[in-house]
């Protein structure tokens, strides 16, 4: 097996393509399922709200039919939270019971939540919304490739292409998305270049065909022409004797 180093070989100066990028976070909560203690003080009402406090804000599932002694399934129970950073955030239920708020979850990513308090035992969906929006103006012949890591320790690699127009807009969105990365490259007919500290470079990993093939071809060429050929036999001349 071949390994390739690391190596960066600049070949010239190139200016990036102005871009921004925008990354919005938010956490979407239904209910997917409500069980009523039918031991709970009855209550002047036909629904009931889940009072939740994601990160620092404090919303509330509203319009959820109270049901005692039943599980109801709610149809339309959700609400979707804004939150910043990478995480992870906290999710408190408050107990009326208690007059409390009650820590459920801590979350890294999309997953359920069992929430139980004096009126109900309820499970919950949370699904964490990533949604990444890209803005590049035209680059002159410079291309963009967008790497996505997921939640699964997976990594996937989109090939944006070279912006044509005046600007280009590309949005990823996604439930599993925790990382990315945006890099910048030219392609040739003959080598491929990245966009790196203000130069274009070219990397042997980018490259195999230069660095291996082409100088293992050599090599091997060389390695040829340099054996000592050996001669053919030579055949042994009969002398005639008269």
């Amino acid at each position: 097996m071949i390994y390739l180093a690391n190596i960066k070989i600049p070949i010239a100066y190139v200016e990036k393509p102005h871009y921004t990028v925008d990354l919005y976070r938010g956490l979407n909560v239904s209910v997917e399922r409500i069980a009523y203690n039918i031991a709970y003080p009855w209550i002047n009402s036909s629904t009931v709200s889940i009072k939740l406090l994601v990160g620092e804000a404090r919303v509330s599932i509203d319009n959820i039919p109270f049901s005692p002694g039943r599980e109801i399934r709610p149809v339309g129970a959700y609400v979707v939270v804004n939150v910043s950073g990478q995480g992870p955030w906290n999710i408190y239920v408050y107990d009326d019971h208690l007059g409390r708020d009650l820590l459920v979850g801590v979350i890294y990513r999309s997953t359920d939540l069992v929430v139980q308090t004096g009126m109900y035992t309820a499970l919950l969906s949370v699904a964490l919304l990533t949604d990444l929006s890209i803005k590049i103006s035209q680059g002159e012949g410079i291309g963009a490739k967008l790497l996505l890591r997921y939640d699964n320790r997976s990594e996937e690699t989109i090939d944006l292409g070279i912006c044509g127009g005046d600007t280009c807009i590309y949005r990823i969105q996604r439930t599993d998305l925790v990382g990315y990365e945006l890099s910048f490259y030219r392609r040739s007919w003959l080598v491929y270049a990245r966009v790196t500290d203000g130069l274009l470079a070219i990397y042997p990993w980018d490259n195999p065909y230069i660095f291996i093939t082409i100088p293992i071809a050599i090599i091997i060429a060389m390695i040829y022409l340099l054996q000592p050929r050996s001669r053919p036999p030579q055949k042994k001349r009969r002398v005639r004797k008269y």
